[in-house]
């Protein structure tokens, strides 16, 4: 309870922190205090990230990471250890959230309609511009989250995003978050989750059409997804152990198929 009250009361302090810093740093200054406040929220909730293949990215260049859903933590973990700085594709209702939703608009995050599809696909080919210009996106394209050892459908609205920017994508699958935060719960279970990064996907190598290229990419996360988790070692009491305790490889988890007149939906 008392990581958890810390937790909350981080949002407030480091929103209001990131907002402060607007006028002298812009976008950048958001982003610092943004990215600082997923690391020291999972460092209060005890749990640690292992990360493989951050050496793939380069720093320089734009992406736009496809990363399955497990739960909350999966938002922190994508902003706090992903090799780069990066915004979400995230819902609209978002963007009204006190403190954290005004330093996500200061900061950049695309917020799409998830509702008016026409109007979602719209928001990210004009997103795109941004991309192109140097801002990298994350996104999870199954649109909630999903149980472990499961992917779900993708939605089309990253590839839509990557295709109009024509700039690389670049799978992530995160392992064991759903055992260190279950659904409904607003406290976190000590221990170490993975996240481990996939080859990037360059615009030359797309599939022609945005359904196909969303399949082949759900396919790669769920290799990189593992299964749940439940292998990771606990609470390391020493830094280096989290990074001694990432997930091995193994066997990708069953894929959910996805349904015909789902094939065209946006993020």
């Amino acid at each position: 309870m008392v990581r958890t009250g810390i937790g909350v009361l981080l949002v407030p302090l480091m929103a209001t922190l990131a907002m402060f810093s607007y006028p002298l740093f812009g976008a950048a200054g958001v982003d610092f205090f943004s990215r600082w406040w997923a690391r020291i929220t999972l460092l209060v909730g005890d749990v640690h990230v292992a990360v493989r293949g951050a050496e793939k990215i380069d720093r320089t260049q734009s992406y736009v990471y496809v990363c399955n859903h497990q739960s909350g933590l999966d938002i922190l973990i994508a902003l706090g250890w992903l090799p780069q700085c990066a915004h979400f594709v995230a819902k609209r209702e978002l963007a009204r959230v006190p403190f954290m939703g005004w330093a996500m608009s200061l900061s950049g995050h695309i917020f799409v309609d998830r509702a008016r599809g026409t109007q979602a696909i719209a928001a990210l080919r004009a997103a795109a511009s941004g991309v192109r210009g140097g801002k990298s996106v994350i996104v999870f394209p199954e649109g909630t989250r999903f149980p472990p050892r499961t992917v779900g459908p993708f939605k089309a609205g990253a590839f839509v995003l990557a295709r109009a920017a024509q700039v690389p994508i670049v799978p992530v699958g995160i392992v064991g978050s759903a055992e260190r935060m279950q659904a409904r719960r607003f406290y976190t279970t000590p221990g170490v989750v993975g996240m481990r990064i996939g080859d990037p996907i360059p615009p030359e190598q797309f599939e022609d059409e945005d359904a196909a290229l969303a399949e082949r990419v759900r396919h790669v996360v769920a290799g990189l997804a593992g299964p749940s988790g439940s292998h990771l070692t606990q609470v390391p009491h020493r830094k280096r152990a989290a990074v001694d305790g990432q997930p091995p490889p193994d066997d990708p988890p069953p894929v959910e198929r996805r349904p015909a007149d789902d094939a065209g939906a946006p993020a």
